[in-house]
C-alpha cells in the first residue's frame, strides 16, 4: 500500500524517525502524518528547540496559557535561557482572578512532594501586577550544579503534568457567582 500526503496527496511519503518517534513524512512538503499525538509531541519538540527553550518548560507555558484568565508573558518567561532557573511569568485577568491563583497555587501543592525543590509564586508590579512562577532558591543561581538543572526540568514536567491533570478535576472548576 503506497502512502499518501494528507495536506499535498504527493506520493513521495516515506516512515521516517523524527525526536525519537517514528512517523510518515512527506518528501514534497514536510508534512508528518500518523499518531496525531505522536505529530503533536514532534511539533512541540521543534517549536521549544525554535525558542531556545527545554520542552519541558514549553510544555508547562502551553498548559498555563490554556487556563482562562491567565495569560503567560512568553517574551520574559524564555529570556531566562539555560544560565538562570526556569522562571514563568504571567498576568491574571477576569472576574475570578484570585480563584484562578488558588487553583494554580492547590496544584502546585499537591505536586509539591514529588517536586525536587520547592516551588513559590510571587507577586510584582511592573505597570501592573504581574507574576512569576519559581523554584525557591538558597544559593545564588550561578553556584547552582549542573545536575540541578535537569532536576528544574523534572519539576517543571511533573507541574505541567499536575496542572493538566487537576483541570479535569471538579474542584479546579470556576464558582459561577
Amino acid at each position: 500500500m503506497r502512502l499518501v500526503c494528507e495536506e499535498c496527496a504527493s506520493s513521495d511519503v516515506r516512515r521516517v524517525t523524527r525526536e525519537g518517534f517514528v512517523v510518515e513524512e512527506c518528501g514534497l512538503c514536510g508534512h508528518l502524518q500518523g499518531d496525531v499525538a505522536v505529530v503533536e509531541r514532534i511539533e512541540e519538540i521543534r517549536e521549544a528547540r525554535t525558542l531556545g527553550i527545554p520542552i519541558e518548560l514549553f510544555r508547562l507555558i502551553e498548559t498555563l496559557d490554556c487556563i482562562e484568565g491567565l495569560a503567560v508573558e512568553r517574551t520574559l518567561s524564555v529570556v531566562t535561557g539555560q544560565q538562570n532557573p526556569p522562571a514563568v511569568f504571567f498576568q491574571l485577568s477576569g472576574r475570578h482572578p484570585l480563584e484562578i491563583l488558588d487553583r494554580l497555587l492547590r496544584s502546585l501543592l499537591h505536586a509539591g512532594e514529588h517536586l525536587h525543590h520547592r516551588w513559590i509564586v510571587e507577586v510584582t508590579h511592573q505597570t501592573r501586577l504581574q507574576f512569576v512562577l519559581r523554584p525557591r532558591l538558597f544559593q545564588r543561581p550561578v553556584d547552582l550544579l549542573s545536575s540541578e538543572r535537569q532536576r528544574f526540568l523534572d519539576d517543571l514536567r511533573r507541574i505541567g503534568d499536575g496542572l493538566a491533570r487537576d483541570q479535569q478535576l471538579p474542584w479546579w472548576e470556576m464558582d459561577s457567582r
